[in-house]
């Protein structure tokens, strides 16, 4: 059976936190504002560079918000894959995917331009058939817009489509979707929040992910 695979970025593919977190901390230091630890960041992201700012600043004044997002996007593009390294075992799961005849493609929060230098950084420009970030054209995940318009794209239907993240907001895409969701638990937020959310699986390494996602394949 043929299968589309759309995988989420931070906390999936990647481990981008301390980037991030480097990137707002040094924003917020140009402002005067407290920075906070690492670990902190793990429940900022996933909504969007503008939540995670509104997270990391949440007394600011609106003035304050609107200058760090700035800050923040000047210089996280310029240092996006500084530590940002992949997961253990994901290239090898994507060259397999690949070799099988599954498309894949990748949904993401982040903003466009800050998900392609890492996509074109750290993976093949040949292994993504649709990548889509953050941006004006559709609302950000769990709104089921943008992952409706790549499966139109790449010609599936929900029954045939996994998607892959390591939120609640990435299952919440899937269940919003019709398609299943698959959780990782090595990413920010771990088992629980991806079984209360309703992941149809969670894998806690990469070739548990691959062993379930071709298991699937021959149903």
């Amino acid at each position: 059976m043929n299968r589309l695979c759309v995988f989420d970025l931070d906390g999936t593919l990647v481990d981008s936190v301390t980037d991030i977190a480097d990137a707002i901390n040094r924003s917020l230091r140009k402002l005067g504002k407290q920075e906070h630890p690492v670990d902190a960041y793990y429940k900022m992201v996933g909504n969007g560079m503008e939540m995670l700012c509104r997270r990391a600043l949440p007394d600011g004044t609106e003035e304050e918000v609107l200058e760090l997002i700035q800050l923040y996007k000047e210089d996280y593009l310029r240092n996006c894959c500084v530590k940002t390294m992949v997961y253990p075992g994901m290239k090898a799961l994507l060259r397999v995917l690949q070799e099988r005849g599954i498309k894949l493609a990748i949904l993401s929060n982040k903003p466009q331009e800050q998900t392609e230098v890492i996509l074109d950084t750290l993976f093949s420009n040949e292994i993504f058939e649709e990548v889509i970030g953050a941006g004006p054209r559709y609302p950000r995940k769990p709104d089921p817009s943008a992952l409706i318009d790549i499966m139109d794209t790449l010609g599936f239907e929900a029954e045939d489509v996994f998607y892959i993240g390591d939120s609640d907001v990435d299952m919440n895409l899937a269940c919003n979707t019709g398609v299943s969701g698959i959780g990782v638990a090595w990413g920010f937020r771990g088992r629980a929040e991806l079984e209360n959310a309703g992941a149809c699986y969670v894998a806690d390494t990469a070739d548990e992910l691959l062993a379930y996602i071709l298991r699937e394949e021959t149903k």
